[in-house]
């Protein structure tokens, strides 16, 4: 059966974002490292841990107010678009 048009736009927009950016790797360390974050969510705390792994330069969510004390800069999706549109009006 084939790919409908939509799963091939998703998979070709997550193809040139990783062509973009670094995917970072996590393992162990990283989880007992998320364990310890006072965050009420491990996949955010997990996340957060990811990020630093490799030196992210920013956490893009929907849901900034998860990362509050994160040390990492934290914007939504429209923020980090705004921030890097290469558009000018």
């Amino acid at each position: 059966m084939g790919r409908s048009k939509g799963e091939a736009a998703a998979r070709q927009f997550i193809s040139d974002l990783g062509a973009t950016m670094e995917i970072a790797v996590t393992g162990t360390g990283e989880l007992q490292l998320a364990l310890s974050f006072p965050m009420t969510d491990f996949k955010d705390a997990m996340q957060l841990t990811a990020a630093m792994t490799c030196a992210a330069d920013f956490i893009v969510t929907q849901d900034a107010s998860d990362f509050a004390a994160s040390p990492i800069r934290v914007c939504t999706p429209e923020e980090f678009i705004a921030l890097h549109s290469t558009s000018r009006p």
